[in-house]
């Protein structure tokens, strides 16, 4: 049981006494689960919170974590005489003044946003595709677009996954509260809520690999880019939280946006190419794969492994391709697709390698050729207007 979890998968885990103590952990771990589900006379979202809550807990006492119970830290120290401690303490602290200081990351200085993207058919990511899918809705729509591509974006939110345990009447009301000072919520605030829902990877990893072990993380663009969080602005975050997730508006046709008459997503007819991700902590694939129900589009859907950041930028080669990569394709342009996910999934062909060069050729299959490059007219008071993606973006 503790070899299916990466934390205790190295070979030092499997030697006395560091076997039982893991072991000893995911039997504890696995009575937290029982002892959370399954109580009577409590609802399944506040039965879902407190299971939520005692996995964080548990998350945070796991014995990888500290340095008497993990032997690759034990191990390390021993190798160095200690200075991995010392690096570790570095580390902390080049991150505290960091985070104290509101900076970002060292090393993001070197990834500059819209360096070296390419133009491309109409794609919306996570929230951007949720935004996207509502443009395509718009009567004014038609004609506009050839394509859409959506990438782990959600249009029923029925079932949103941990990110729905932190949804309810008070939590929302509480953030429009917040909002209301600043006009806007921080990224700071996403970023965070990003992290709990996925602590083991993204709290409790690198604080074993970077403050025990003594280790760095070298910065990527996907890291990078991961660090560069978005602020909300208030209306749109309020109205996305209210009527998305607290009432499900969207796929149940209630939700107005241009004008009195709702969003109808099934007037959407263009060919559609949608991804989701196996491991999804924000937007699960089961919740992606909802749209199906919602448009009137021949989609071809793709889940690919991986998570809400990994799964998507999975480039076929480069440093940031991945060796273990796969994902599952199947399209619906009889308009007949499984209802339930787990029997798409069932009858879906799974591919090894990146799911870009499949995208890649749909995108080919659906444009009509190249043609000459157009200008693009002078805007602004000066005449000129800066090269993408503009100044706002750099902004701290």
């Amino acid at each position: 049981m503790a070899a299916q979890d990466k934390r205790f998968a190295r070979e030092e885990w499997k030697q006395p006494p560091f076997d039982a103590i893991a072991r000893a952990f995911m039997s504890g771990q696995q009575w937290w689960d029982e002892a959370t589900h399954g109580v009577r006379g409590v609802s399944k979202h506040h039965e879902d919170q407190v299971a939520f809550v005692a996995r964080q807990w548990l998350d945070m006492v796991s014995p990888s974590n500290f340095i008497a119970t993990n032997p690759q830290v034990l191990r390390q120290t021993l190798m160095t005489g200690g200075a991995n401690l010392l690096n570790g303490y570095l580390n902390w602290a080049r991150d505290a003044v960091a985070v104290a200081g509101g900076g970002r990351p060292r090393g993001v200085e070197d990834f500059a946003p819209g360096r070296g993207v390419a133009l491309t058919h109409a794609a919306g990511y996570c929230l951007g595709g949720t935004l996207l899918a509502i443009a395509a809705a718009l009567p004014e729509c038609p004609g506009v677009v050839r394509t859409l591509t959506l990438l782990a974006a959600q249009t029923d939110f029925s079932e949103p996954g941990e990110l729905g345990l932190f949804m309810d009447e008070s939590q929302v009301a509480f953030l429009e509260d917040l909002m209301t000072e600043t006009g806007y919520l921080d990224g700071r605030r996403m970023a965070g809520v990003f992290q709990l829902i996925n602590s083991k990877d993204l709290v409790w990893s690198k604080l074993v690999h970077e403050y025990l072990m003594g280790a760095t993380t070298p910065m990527t663009a996907l890291r990078a880019w991961n660090a560069d969080a978005t602020r909300m602005p208030a209306r749109m975050h309020a109205e996305y939280l209210r009527h998305l997730y607290l009432r499900n508006d969207l796929a149940e046709g209630r939700y107005c946006c241009t004008s009195r008459d709702p969003v109808n997503l099934s007037r959407i007819t263009l060919p559609m190419f949608v991804v989701a991700t196996e491991r999804d902590h924000v937007s699960p694939w089961a919740s992606v794969y909802r749209i199906h129900q919602l448009v009137a589009s021949d989609i071809d859907f793709v889940l690919s492994s991986g998570g809400h950041n990994v799964g998507i930028v999975n480039p076929p080669e480069g440093p940031d391709a991945h060796a273990v990569g796969s994902y599952r394709r199947a399209g619906n342009k009889s308009r007949k697709v499984p209802a339930e996910p787990g029997d798409w999934f069932a009858g879906a062909q799974r591919s090894r390698g990146s799911w870009w060069p499949a995208w890649s050729r749909w995108l080919r299959e659906h444009s009509s050729g190249t043609v000459a490059a157009r200008r693009v007219p002078d805007v602004g008071i000066d005449g000129r207007i800066a090269s993408a993606p503009g100044a706002y973006v750099n902004e701290p």
